[in-house]
């Protein structure tokens, strides 16, 4: 899982439902499945965060340009498997959350 979450670091703003679609294994498995992967993908991207390898972003998904949420803000966001679903980002109408690879970014 944190070799695709690398791989995809490649690009810029990675949606988080993106990223939860990348790691879905093959087959339909169990919801208590899907909320395990979940789960993992969350930590592993909070590992990430707190490590500086990854930055996250916040906004409206028509917006060209998230706001970078604080630090605190940001794990929350990682945690909340809601984000890790664009229907539930629809549904909820839920401001989209990206990551990107700190090496992409200007300091």
């Amino acid at each position: 899982m944190r070799q695709v979450i690398l791989d995809l670091l490649l690009e810029d703003l990675i949606p988080l439902w993106e990223i939860a679609d990348a790691c879905r294994g093959e087959g339909s498995g169990s919801s208590a499945d899907e909320s395990e992967r979940l789960s993992a993908l969350s930590e592993t991207l909070v590992n990430l965060f707190r490590s500086g390898h990854i930055r996250v972003f916040v906004g409206p998904w028509q917006q060209n340009d998230p706001a970078e949420a604080e630090p605190v803000q940001s794990e929350a966001l990682l945690r909340d498997l809601r984000r890790y679903s664009v229907v539930a980002e629809q549904r909820e109408d839920l401001d989209r959350v990206y990551y990107v690879n700190d090496e992409n970014l200007p300091h």
